[in-house]
């Protein structure tokens, strides 16, 4: 049976060494070790937290996961990757936690004016195409329809300094 044989990183990570020979005598011993180590025995190394790490990597095979990585990699990621590359956000401008929050805050600011911008456009579109739809789109409650649709405007708050 192994024991546990040594302690690492800062007591962490514990490695376990198969001991008095049943590696020579496992059937499984050609899978396990590598041709360079067959007259060595198997270590193996494991975190105190590995019963959390398993169900974490079970939890990122389920469907709903996985569906939920694929629409973050289109939502998302989609806006960090034009912050970094349209609104200088690969680098701080600023040194200070405080002043490089503000700077996130400033480009997330300056992304939400260019979606409402755009969907001011696409409401004067609509009226300037479809004038007789006026009252109806021009409508409080089509309006609340309309701006539930927004994301939130300030997801992002400030580190506290």
């Amino acid at each position: 049976m192994p024991d546990p044989y040594e302690k690492l990183d800062n007591g962490l990570i514990k490695r376990y060494r198969i001991t008095g020979g049943y590696c020579r005598q496992c059937s499984r011993r050609a899978d396990c070790l590598p041709d360079s180590a067959k007259s060595r025995a198997r270590f193996v190394y494991r975190s105190l937290h590995q019963h959390e790490i398993d169900k974490v990597r079970a939890r990122q095979e389920t469907r709903a996961f996985i569906s939920k990585m694929i629409l973050r990699k289109w939502t998302i990621e989609g806006l960090f990757a034009e912050a970094k590359q349209f609104h200088g956000l690969r680098r701080a401008r600023y040194r200070g936690l405080q002043k490089v929050s503000i700077q996130a805050l400033m480009t997330a600011m300056a992304q939400n004016i260019k979606r409402i911008i755009k969907q001011l456009l696409d409401i004067y579109w609509y009226l300037r195409r479809y004038p007789y739809l006026r009252k109806e789109i021009l409508s409080a409650q089509n309006y609340l329809v309309y701006f539930k649709c927004m994301p939130k405007l300030f997801l992002y708050k400030p580190a506290q300094t």
